[in-house]
């Protein structure tokens, strides 16, 4: 399957490219390059930038989606061609996919209002996590 996509998407199969592919196929919450690179190096040795470099050429393909952006810090995750919309903490930086997009039909009223052709839409709700309020509380 990976070296399908690579292959369909005019990729060279790369050792390095396969593993990071597969690890975000694999894991599906969103993941920043920095968690991406500890996971990888559990397998094989490959180089940070090695990671960024593999991710930018992954995400121009759109084999992947950059889906979250938290204080410069950007999470990744599989192009599944559904969007999704994250529920972020803002605290220890989870990301959690929601199910269902609440935006539907907004978009469609917004669509027949304004004569617009809506192709696209994102949505995030930013908070703190219940882990990390219980934190916070105990700090208290």
């Amino acid at each position: 399957m990976i070296e399908n996509i690579l292959k369909e998407n005019n990729l060279k199969i790369t050792e390095a490219r396969k593993i990071i592919l597969n690890e975000i196929i694999n894991i599906k919450n969103p993941i920043s390059a920095e968690n991406l690179y500890i996971i990888v190096n559990k397998k094989k040795k490959i180089n940070l930038s090695t990671i960024y470099r593999n991710l930018n050429t992954l995400s121009s393909k759109n084999i992947i989606n950059k889906v979250v952006e938290i204080d410069g810090e950007v999470f990744y995750q599989f192009n599944s061609k559904n969007h999704i919309h994250h529920l972020v903490c803002i605290r220890c930086k989870e990301v959690i996919p929601l199910k269902d997009c609440p935006l539907h039909k907004l978009e469609n009223e917004l669509s027949s209002n304004t004569g617009y052709d809506i192709v696209s839409h994102s949505l995030e709700f930013r908070g703190i996590c219940p882990k990390c309020k219980e934190e916070i509380n105990k700090e208290d």
